[in-house]
């Protein structure tokens, strides 16, 4: 996902990352998430970032939201990776690695 940063104002807006499960959770499920890239506090603000990402029974995709800082700095794109790892409930992860681009527009 690719979202483009701003240029002033309190947001531009959200990246949001999908996380889904590779097939509808049949009990309570939980998936362990870790947080890495070049993006950090000045260029958004996690509005999800839970340890563990939890799926209720019926349901197989959830989202890890992010509010976007916009700035006026001429900078090199950034980058926000959620990693997925150790399912509960013995689901696989359809995809471990979520990677959101957030594209300096200055």
């Amino acid at each position: 996902m690719r979202v483009y940063e701003g240029t002033g104002g309190t947001s531009a807006g959200k990246l949001i990352l999908p996380v889904t499960l590779s097939s509808t959770a049949v009990a309570e499920t939980t998936v362990a998430s870790v947080y890495a890239g070049t993006a950090d506090g000045s260029d958004l603000r996690l509005l999800t970032k839970p340890k563990r990402i939890t799926f209720r029974p019926g349901t197989w995709k959830k989202a890890v939201s992010m509010l976007l800082y916009p700035d006026a700095v001429i900078e090199p794109d950034e980058t926000i990776t959620v990693v997925l790892s150790d399912p509960s409930s013995g689901l696989v992860i359809a995809r471990s690695v979520g990677t959101g681009t957030i594209a300096n527009d200055d």
